[in-house]
C-alpha cells in the first residue's frame, strides 16, 4: 500500500489538521512536523489546494549514501591519520572525548559488536519503508554506518570517542545505498524526540550526521530541519556529495541546504577530492557549498565482521565534523540550546585553502591547540 508524506502549513497543531482533512489513520511523526498516511485514505487534491499541505509520494531514493571508492585489502594496520591531520591530539589532552554528548545518526545501521564500540553505549533503531520502527536487533544493512560511525565515537577512528550513539537504520535498502522518504522522516524524528540521557529537559540529539546525497535538490527534509533546529535544538551536519566530476557545482541534499553544515573532503596533501562536490545552490539564494572541509580520502575506520578498512568520499569527512561538534558540546553544554552559536564555532575551526578557496568553504577542519 502506497504511502504519503503530509506536511501541513503550520506543524504546531498535527492532530488538528489531520481532524480537518478528515484522516482517520495515520502516523504522527511531531518532533519533524509530518503525518504518514495511506493513499487511499487521503484526498491529495483537497491536502493540497483545500489546506495548503505539501504532499510527497513514499519514493524510493537511490545513491544517497557514499559512492564510496574502497581501499584494497591490506595486511598493514589502519592508519589513522586524519585524526593528527585536525589536531585531536591537543584536545584529547584537555579531556575532550565527548563524553556526555549523544550524537544522532541517519545511516545504513551499525556493527554495534565491533571492537571499535567496546563498552559503548550504542542506541538503535531500525525503520523500514512505511516509516515503521521495527524490532530488529543492532546491525548494518551495509558497511557505511559501522565507518562512519567509528570516525565519530570509536574507540581508534573516533574523533569523540566517549560520545554515546543513537543510530537509526534509514539506508537498509541495496546493501545500505537506497531507502524510502518514510524512513528519513521516521529515523529524524526519533533522533529529534527520544530521551536518549534521561535528563531533564534533554531529549534528542543535539547535533546529527548523514551521508544522504539527494542529487538533485529536494526540500522535503527542509521543514523538518528547520523545526528541529529550534525545538529542541538540533545541528544536522551532511556530506556535500562525490559526484563533482559527473554534476559539476552541484551540491547535493540536504547538506546544500543553509540550515546545515555541508562537508567537502580533502586529501593528506590538503587537496579538495576531485569528486567533493561544491558550488552556489540556486534554490537557497545562491548559498556557496561545502561550508567546511574535512578529511574524506582514503580513511580508515571500522566495518562489519570486525575489519577495518578505508574508503574515500564525502561521507568520510562528515562524521569528522560531527565528532568536533560533540567536542564543542562536552566544552560548552550552553551550546544544547544555542544551536547557530555551535554551528557558528565548529565553522570557526578551520584553516583556510587559498589554492582553493570556491571548493574548500571556510576551509580545512583543524582543531586549535
Amino acid at each position: 500500500m502506497s504511502k504519503l508524506i503530509v506536511l501541513p502549513p503550520a506543524t504546531g497543531c498535527l492532530r488538528e489538521f489531520a481532524a480537518r482533512a478528515r484522516l482517520q489513520k495515520f502516523k504522527l511523526l511531531e518532533g519533524v512536523g509530518a503525518l504518514l498516511v495511506d493513499e487511499k485514505d487521503a484526498d491529495r487534491a483537497y491536502l493540497e489546494r483545500g489546506l495548503g499541505a505539501k504532499v510527497y509520494e513514499n519514493r524510493l531514493l537511490d545513491g544517497l549514501s557514499a559512492s564510496m571508492k574502497a581501499g584494497r585489502s591490506s595486511s598493514l594496520e589502519p592508519d589513522f591519520w586524519h585524526l593528527e591531520k585536525i589536531n585531536v591530539a591537543a584536545w584529547r589532552s584537555k579531556g575532550l572525548t565527548g563524553k556526555g554528548v549523544v550524537v544522532g545518526l541517519l545511516d545504513s545501521g551499525i556493527q554495534a559488536a565491533h571492537p571499535e564500540f567496546e563498552g559503548k553505549e550504542i542506541h538503535f533503531a531500525h525503520f523500514d519503508e512505511d516509516g515503521e520502527q521495527t524490532d530488529i536487533a543492532p546491525r548494518d544493512f551495509g558497511n557505511h554506518g559501522t565507518h562512519v560511525s567509528g570516525l565519530i565515537a570509536g574507540k581508534n577512528a573516533g574523533v569523540a570517542p566517549d560520545a554515546t550513539l543513537a543510530v537509526a537504520a534509514v539506508l537498509t535498502e541495496r546493501r545500505g545505498q537506497a531507502c524510502h522518504h518514510a524512513a528519513i522522516l521516521a529515523g529524524l524524528d526519533w533522533l529529534i524526540k527520544t530521551d536518549f540521557t534521561g535528563k531533564a529537559g534533554e531529549s534528542g540529539c543535539v547535533v546529527i550526521n548523514t551521508s544522504l546525497q539527494i542529487k538533485r535538490f529536494n526540500n522535503f527534509l527542509y521543514g523538518a530541519l528547520a523545526l528541529a533546529r529550534h525545538a529542541p535544538g538540533c545541528l544536522m551536519i551532511a556530506a556535500s556529495g562525490n559526484h563533482a566530476t559527473a554534476n559539476p557545482q552541484q551540491p547535493t541534499t540536504p547538506g546544500n541546504y543553509d540550515l546545515v553544515v555541508g562537508v567537502g573532503a580533502t586529501d593528506k596533501d590538503d587537496r579538495v577530492a576531485l569528486f567533493s562536490q561544491w558550488g552556489a545552490v540556486k534554490e537557497q539564494g545562491g548559498i556557496k557549498k561545502p561550508d567546511i572541509c574535512a578529511p574524506g580520502v582514503e580513511i580508515w575506520s571500522s566495518i562489519p565482521n570486525n575489519s577495518y578498512q578505508k574508503f574515500s568520499g564525502t561521507s568520510m569527512a562528515s562524521p569528522l565534523a560531527c565528532g568536533v561538534a560533540a567536542l564543542l558540546l562536552q566544552q560548552n553544554p550552553s551550546f544544547a540550546h544555542d544551536v547557530e552559536g555551535l554551528r557558528q564555532a565548529l565553522l570557526s575551526h578551520t584553516v583556510a585553502l587559498p589554492e582553493e578557496p570556491e571548493k574548500a568553504g571556510r576551509g580545512r577542519l583543524m582543531l586549535s591547540d
